[in-house]
Formats: structure tokens, sequence, C-alpha cells
């Protein structure tokens, strides 16, 4: 599959290589030939904005100024977070809504994220660097939901 929209069931999209995407949604998985950073970008620009439109928003409504946590369509509050810097080939892009639970790997510096749908997956991000950026997109969450 070449052309994908990150959505509502959308789960956690992680890379298989530097040019291919696996994407969990909601009771599957998919690959997908394409970087994660370019289907972030794609589905920016479905739902109305640009990859850049977005990160100014969310540096204009937070202050925060990387690893930013993106609003991909505000009216089912789709809202992701990179693992990493969005421009690594290792970056990791986590919903929001769906995270469950997480916790550390330690023996591996690493984070076990539990989602809504039953999946368990290790992230490979500590823990610290994990919790931080969930923490960063709920915020994000709690200040566009005060602006409805």
């Amino acid at each position: 599959m070449n052309c994908y929209v990150i959505n509502r069931k959308t789960v956690v999209i992680t890379p298989l290589n530097e040019r291919q995407s696996v994407v969990y949604e909601l009771g599957k998985q998919m690959i997908i030939n394409k970087p994660s950073l370019s289907l972030v970008s794609r589905s920016c620009y479905v739902f109305g904005s640009s990859y850049k439109g977005r990160t100014e928003g969310t540096k204009e409504l937070t202050g925060y100024r990387y690893k930013l946590p993106l609003v991909i369509q505000e009216s089912d509050d789709v809202i992701i977070f990179p693992t990493k810097s969005p421009n690594s080939t290792s970056n990791e892009w986590v919903a929001l809504n769906h995270v469950e639970g997480f916790y550390p790997n330690e023996a591996k510096d690493t984070t076990f994220v539990e989602f809504d749908n039953g999946l368990l997956l290790e992230l490979s991000v500590s823990y610290e660097v994990f919790k931080n950026q969930f923490l960063k997109a709920s915020y994000l969450a709690t200040k566009i939901k005060k602006n409805k």
C-alpha cells in the first residue's frame, strides 16, 4: 500500500526501513511504502493543513520547540506524538488516544506501550523520554479542548 491517511483508528506507526512503515490500526497492521514522516505530512494536508502549519500551531499553543506532538484531525481528536526527532528514520509516531499504559524495560532502555486494542509493543525509546512525549501530547490535547 502506498497511500495511507492517519485517522482515529491509527494506533502507532513504526519504521520498517528507510522507505517503509508499519501502521498498526485497531484490529490490523499493514506495511506502507512510505516513511512515517511522509505519512504524517500527507495526513496533515488531507485534513486541511500542512506539516509546517501543524508544528507552528503546536508551538503557539504549548511553547514546545522540538519533538512536537501534532493535531492531525481535530474533529476526532487525533493527536500523534513522536518518540524521537520526526526526521529520524527510527522515529515512531504514537496516537495519544490509544495509549492505555506504558512501563520501562530497564534491561534494554526501551518502553513497553500497551494500547487500548490489547496490542503491546516495545518501542525503541527510554521510559523517561516516552513519558515526557506522552505528557507533551496530553498538554496539547488539553489546550485544544479548552479552545473548542
